[in-house]
């Protein structure tokens, strides 16, 4: 549905007021046992196109993957040539009105697709963005390399938090990781109890520097084996959830 407000949903168990207790070295080796059978040597996406960042941020947050796949592909064929950087953006944002109708007009127009929830949050990111001078990919790239959540992306774009931001770090090559449903509930089965956002990162992170591999790839990894893409060497690891689809 889309008057989901993605926001609510990203934010999931840390905001149901259990305390959680800080990662430990002990929760680091326990999930790097349990993390040794993956394959490590699988891709990570790194996107070197600023319109696409910006698609991304707001098109890949508990959206199938086909879908988002989909919506790509109908601008690369479609709109690539036409809206390639901010201001070709912009001008194509202007000929639409900010409101649930020009916004389906705008999604149909850049995607193919209705998400016009999603294409109003374009709208207020390429505005939050090219107000603090990150318009193009160089920018955003020095950008996600120095910025703290707290200071740089919390409450700035409504409906985009931690999980956004780190999405946008790790395609901008910064070696983090992202807070979904699949980082998560493998490091929560692994640890046995629930984990906050920052601590997923935390953990998965720390866990990567232990195996000797970037924290990317450990996502990587951990992402495509929930996903069923892969088999592990060893160990039983719950059934994945299913990613929820916001709209029709």
């Amino acid at each position: 549905m889309d008057g989901a407000d993605p926001e609510e949903i990203e934010r999931g168990i840390s905001g149901s007021g259990y305390r959680f207790p800080v990662i430990s070295d002990q929760d680091v080796e326990q999930l790097k046992s349990c993390a040794e059978s993956l394959p490590m040597d699988r891709r990570h996406d790194v996107y070197d196109n600023y319109v696409e960042n910006l698609f991304l941020a707001v098109l890949d947050l508990m959206m199938k993957v086909a879908t988002v796949n989909k919506a790509l592909a109908y601008y690369r064929t479609n709109r690539r040539e036409d809206v390639h950087d901010l201001p070709t953006l912009t001008m194509a944002m202007e000929r639409f009105p900010d409101d649930k109708e020009g916004n389906t007009e705008l999604a149909q127009y850049l995607w193919g697709n209705n998400h016009w929830t999603r294409a109003s949050t374009l709208r207020r990111l390429a505005d939050y963005f090219e107000s603090i001078g990150v318009i193009d990919q160089v920018t955003l790239v020095a950008w996600a390399k120095s910025a703290d959540f707290k200071r740089d992306f919390e409450g700035r774009v409504k409906g985009l938090g931690f999980a956004v931001y780190q999405w946008i770090l790790m395609r901008c090559e910064v070696d983090t990781v992202k807070p979904d449903t699949h980082t998560r509930g493998y490091a929560e089965a692994c640890l046995g109890r629930p984990l906050s956002d920052s601590d997923v990162v935390d953990v998965i992170v720390r866990t990567a520097a232990k195996l000797g591999i970037p924290a990317r790839s450990l996502d990587v990894a951990i992402w495509e084996y929930r996903s069923g893409n892969i088999e592990p060497d060893s160990r039983e690891d719950p059934e994945p959830e299913p990613i929820a689809n916001l709209e029709p």
